[in-house]
């Protein structure tokens, strides 16, 4: 079986948030650009506003004040992106949390060591402190080095988040640091030839004290930053799960998980969704069902998922 382009449901989840959000965004940011036409055309504020009750439910509490239109344009545009910026993050950490529980739950099954002490979700990102990305390649024996070419940038966003999270979008000091590192240029000049992404990050200038004037632009930019550093921590787990631990994973997610994975019980046997989640979902390459077959039945999980899958079809 071929590994090196599969994904556990950690990753696949996390994936699929990215695509999401980015088709989320865009909606917004296409929004307030056509409101901003609307606005540049002389439009009034009456003619925005009866378009919008002819839309039921559209419009409540009335139409803001528009006074100045292109002032409010520019601060939903900011708070599209500080927000976009909070959500990624949050997606993200719970990308870490889960692809943590995968490890572990294969572990404490296959009686291996456990890890060493966890790593907190918490994160203030204050200069001095290790990061959690930092401490959980660490808990996996690995380095940061590792993603050494997206690390200024991902330093510079997450202090921006905890900005927006705990300052009202104001700048720290630990952000203005962020973008003043001396790695932070280079690491963006390189950017395109070393993650393959169509363009570098669209960075914007800090200054501490100030407002972060954030758009949909860095939005997406760190949802695209967190996404080149959850496929390599994936990658990592794949490497330390192998063929015995990647197939317990598979096995507990089709059949065990409360709920199981839908496609579960769209198949008639219990091999046929077995071998669905391995080869679709989870994306193993050149997947032989006979040699995952053989791994389920190495580690004795044969007769229990096939029990399992007869109980899911019960129920249904």
């Amino acid at each position: 079986m071929d590994m090196s382009g599969a994904n556990t449901e950690a990753m696949l989840r996390f994936h699929r948030f990215h695509e999401r959000f980015n088709r989320s965004i865009k909606v917004q940011a296409i929004g307030l650009g056509l409101l901003a036409d609307e606005v540049d055309a002389g439009t009034p504020a009456e003619t925005i506003r009866d378009r919008l009750y002819a839309r039921p439910d559209w419009l409540w509490g009335g139409m803001p004040d528009w006074t100045n239109p292109r002032v409010e344009i520019e601060g939903a545009l900011r708070d599209i992106g500080q927000a976009g910026i909070v959500r990624s993050f949050s997606a993200f950490d719970l990308f870490l949390d889960e692809l943590m529980a995968e490890l572990t739950s294969w572990r404490d099954f296959s009686g291996a060591t456990l890890l060493d002490a966890a790593d907190t979700p918490t994160n203030d990102g204050e200069p001095g402190d290790t990061d959690r990305v930092e401490r959980i390649y660490s808990r996996l024996g690995a380095s940061r080095a590792r993603i050494s070419d997206v690390w200024a940038v991902y330093a510079y966003f997450r202090r921006a988040r905890n900005c927006i999270a705990h300052r009202e979008g104001i700048a720290s000091r630990s952000l203005v640091e962020a973008y003043a590192a001396p790695e932070l240029a280079p690491t963006l000049d390189r950017w395109i030839a070393r993650t393959g992404d169509m363009t570098a990050p669209a960075l914007v200038a800090v200054q501490e004290g100030g407002q972060i004037a954030f758009s949909h632009r860095q939005g997406i930019a760190a949802s695209s930053t967190l996404r080149l550093i959850a496929i390599d921590l994936g990658r990592l787990v794949i490497e330390q799960l192998g063929e015995r631990g990647f197939v317990y994973l598979a096995a507990r997610r089709a059949f065990f998980d409360d709920p199981p994975l839908s496609a579960t019980l769209e198949m008639t046997s219990m091999v046929k969704a077995f071998n669905n989640a391995m080869a679709t979902r989870y994306r193993v390459r050149d997947y032989d069902f006979r040699e995952g077959l053989r791994v389920l039945r190495g580690l004795d999980l044969t007769k229990k998922c096939s029990a399992r899958f007869a109980e899911l079809k019960r129920q249904a």
